[in-house]
């Protein structure tokens, strides 16, 4: 509703407050109004036109250091988003989900099979999707299964169904642990009918969407499911990271440890097969892991920050 505010006192407030930085309590003194009233006028002059905020355009996109990365490594597509410094990690992950989202949404197509893995910044990404009308339908697959019964909402089988209401997409879940705790606890679990259905519809899949872990920042680690010992062993198995629950080294090749058999996701020459492969990784000390799945064919797509792509171009 258009307010009966006086247009003199309008154009006198706005011009003390942004031209000549005079602080709202002064202006209140001055005008004779109270400091509340201050604000109520500065919105008034906005909705009248009489202040008009201009800010540059920010380019949120690295474009040098984009093209850097797919001159270096064996990438059909790099996004690298400019964040500050001084924002705390959940921050830069947000700002890279924001900025990002438009391009990870080009790279939806109609009916396409999407998998997806677990993930704080992925659970960013998917919180900002937002397709409105032009829904791509298709199937979303839990693409790992749970890493306990505690569900968090960056967990595998959270996204998917998010990903899945979002998309007007049908939801296939892996109703299963993670990692099994032997072996004929995994046999049971790959032959039950729904869960091999699941794993095999991954031969069929698009797109996966999927996050970079390491062993000093893992969603294992955090839930409890390795501990110290177990950390050090696969240290020296060589781990250098984690992708869908299963762990490789630096050339990018599933390690031999205890888990290799044990492991219900999807495997690592299914992902290999599928035509884009979209990682989200915010952070320098992931970036030797990223190397790495770059190396193995894990990955060829790569959404990052500037700090990140920047240790990933060192050497």
């Amino acid at each position: 509703m258009k307010n009966n505010f006086d247009y003199q006192l309008l154009h006198m407030v706005a011009s003390l407050y942004y031209n000549e930085n005079v602080g709202q309590v002064e202006i209140a003194e001055m005008t004779g109004v109270s400091q509340a009233k201050v604000s109520r006028l500065l919105a008034a002059a906005r909705e009248r036109g009489i202040i008009q905020i201009h800010v540059e355009p920010f380019q949120p996109r690295n474009e040098i250091l984009e093209n850097n990365l797919l001159n270096r490594f064996s990438l059909k597509k790099a996004v690298v988003i400019n964040v500050n410094s001084a924002q705390s990690k959940s921050q830069k992950q947000k700002t890279v989900a924001h900025y990002a989202c438009p391009e990870i949404e080009s790279l939806f197509k109609k009916n396409n099979i999407i998998c997806i893995s677990a993930g704080r910044q992925l659970s960013y990404l998917v919180d900002k999707i937002d397709f409105q009308n032009n829904l791509p339908g298709g199937h979303v697959l839990q693409t790992m299964g749970n890493v306990d019964t505690d569900i968090q909402k960056y967990d595998a089988i959270e996204l998917g169904r998010k990903l899945a209401l979002k998309t007007s997409a049908r939801f296939l879940s892996l109703p299963s642990p993670a990692i099994a705790s032997d072996i004929n606890s995994y046999q049971v679990f790959i032959n039950h009918e729904q869960i091999k259905n699941v794993l095999n519809e991954m031969d069929h899949a698009d797109l996966a969407l999927v996050g970079i872990g390491v062993l000093d920042d893992s969603v294992f680690v955090e839930r409890g499911f390795l501990g110290s010992k177990e950390i050090k062993e696969l240290k020296q198995a060589g781990v250098i990271g984690e992708i869908c629950g299963r762990f490789f080294d630096a050339n990018g090749k599933e390690c031999e440890t205890e888990y290799k058999n044990r492991v219900i996701s999807i495997q690592f020459d299914q992902l290999g097969k599928i035509p884009l492969v979209a990682a989200m990784v915010c952070g320098e000390k992931r970036s030797n892991a990223v190397k790495a799945a770059i190396k193995g064919g894990l990955i060829n797509c790569l959404i990052t920050d500037n700090a990140t792509a920047a240790a990933l171009l060192k050497d």
